[in-house]
């Protein structure tokens, strides 16, 4: 599993990261931090398919 969904510091948003190269994943230009869970849950598996 390469990509990997983190909540991020006070637990509000979260942010997918790419395990690859330990930094936060980008798609479509977009860095993908400040996300809710459910579009980090996306990213993460439309990444790892």
């Amino acid at each position: 599993m390469r990509f990997v969904a983190v909540q991020e510091p006070p637990g509000g948003s979260w942010a997918v990261f790419d395990t690859g190269n330990g930094t936060p994943a980008e798609y479509a230009g977009r860095v993908l931090i400040g996300l809710t869970s459910r579009e980090a849950r996306w990213f993460v598996a439309v990444g790892n398919d």
